[in-house]
């Protein structure tokens, strides 16, 4: 009896950690509309952080992307897993593989939409914008630049036309007043005059941004973090 009881406190122990373990963000980009530089930043549980930079192509698809990201995770202690909804990621951290439930700081300069997502848990939003970027107000094309803000729970997209000159603090106001009117299932704090914070708690949690701009692409960042709260989600 005492070497069962030794066992089920075995497989409830390793049951908890299974349990606890935070889920992957997930990493999916759009069509390049143009040539550019896609860079973030992979954050593992124990604090280890792995840059990831890559030459985007006009017209490289989401999956020609994908794996172009997969292919620059070459560090033995870092690994990249590729399917139909993106990229997530693994971390090795001495004893044990974990999945990566960080991405910070997703910039592209290729007109590409960036989606992070995350299932199965709350996650943490950031929308930042350099304060020392303001946009230009035009496209590599020369055409009227946009921003895009999309995140889950929400039917209908935010785009705002930007405006020559426009500072960052003045987008980052546009974005503000689109989560004011958005619904249930998040809040959202102001961080600092460029940056807004977003509290997700959908079964899918997602945010997607995408601008056109040629000088606000080089400004603009978002990142996601799970968080190791899976309850009260809604299923949207």
């Amino acid at each position: 009896m005492r070497h069962r009881g030794i066992l089920a406190a075995a497989v409830w122990f390793v049951g908890s950690i299974a349990f606890a373990q935070t889920p992957p963000v997930r990493l999916s980009v759009g069509t390049a509309g143009t040539s550019g530089i896609l860079g973030f930043n992979l954050v593992a549980n124990d604090g280890t952080s792995f840059l990831v930079r890559v030459a985007v192509s006009a017209g490289d698809s989401g999956a020609v992307i994908a794996g172009k990201v997969a292919a620059a995770v070459i560090p033995s202690t870092w690994a990249a897993s590729v399917g139909s909804e993106g990229v997530t990621f693994l971390h090795y951290n001495g004893s044990a593989w974990t999945d990566v439930s960080e991405v910070d700081g997703v910039q592209n300069t290729a007109d590409a939409s960036i989606t992070l997502s995350t299932a199965g848990a709350q996650a943490q939003v950031d929308v930042t914008l350099s304060p020392m970027v303001a946009a230009s107000g035009y496209d590599a094309h020369g055409a009227a630049s946009f921003l895009t803000l999309h995140i889950s729970g929400e039917p209908s997209p935010l785009t705002m036309v930007l405006r020559p000159g426009q500072a960052p603090s003045s987008v980052i106001d546009g974005l503000v007043q689109y989560l004011q009117r958005a619904g249930i299932g998040f809040s959202y704090t102001r961080v600092s005059p460029n940056q807004v914070r977003i509290h997700l708690r959908f079964a899918t949690s997602w945010v997607s941004l995408q601008t056109s701009d040629t000088s606000l692409q080089n400004g603009a960042a978002v990142s996601e973090k799970s968080l190791n709260a899976s309850t009260g989600l809604i299923d949207r």
